[in-house]
């Protein structure tokens, strides 16, 4: 065989060689690295009484094509320093593509846009209270708050500095509302996705988090 002919082969044998090769030490990664314990998860990120940052969020129904954009901020804030749930509440902001406040609290769920103000959802409503305590146990790494309601699994990671959790419902009546929910991060959440019934979800990416005043 003429050395012009031997060319293409001795690429795709290279090329072949370099998959071979990538393919393996990927698989040896993930293989070799250790899945952390749900203690070491709960060391590795920041916790503050009081936390505050941005957020894109991606909606999507089966019914749509395109998912349903919007992004915003957060707050979570105690009036009291010992965080009693009678006075943790979180807010939820849209900035875009319109302007809606979600208020969730032991009262229930208040929803504020162009100026008004109703209650979406009372706190003695089934169900309420728990979709109030599970949003802001989310967002505060609240372990004592989701294993209530949550059986959670680490999941294996092949970066030893971040970390992926998937949240199930222990009860039937939270399952109707959440199938499940996967959650990764590094020392802070950076990516929620909240699956629902009827093959719908939710993507949330969270920017940096911050500290403030009450």
């Amino acid at each position: 065989m003429k050395p012009l002919r031997c060319l293409p082969f001795i690429t795709l044998a290279l090329c072949m060689a370099v998959v071979s090769v990538s393919t393996r030490t990927t698989a040896e990664q993930v293989a070799t690295a250790p899945t952390p314990t749900l203690e070491q998860i709960a060391s590795q990120l920041q916790s503050k009484p009081v936390q505050q940052g941005r957020f894109e969020q991606r909606k999507y129904l089966s019914i749509l094509p395109k998912p349903l954009l919007s992004n915003g901020y957060f707050l979570f804030q105690s009036h009291d320093q010992s965080l009693n749930d009678n006075h943790r509440q979180l807010v939820w902001q849209i900035e875009s593509p319109l302007s809606s406040r979600l208020t969730f609290s032991k009262q229930g769920i208040l929803q504020e846009q162009n100026g008004q103000q109703q209650w979406l959802a009372r706190g003695d409503q089934p169900g309420v209270a728990t979709l109030g305590d599970v949003m802001t146990a989310l967002l505060t790494n609240d372990w004592i708050h989701l294993q209530r309601y949550f059986g959670i699994q680490v999941l294996p990671d092949s970066n030893p500095h971040t970390w992926q959790l998937q949240l199930r419902p222990r009860e039937a009546p939270l399952a109707k509302m959440i199938e499940r929910i996967e959650m990764s991060g590094d020392d802070q959440l950076r990516h929620i996705i909240l699956w629902e019934a009827g093959d719908n979800r939710t993507e949330i990416d969270f920017l940096p988090l911050t500290s403030v005043s009450p």
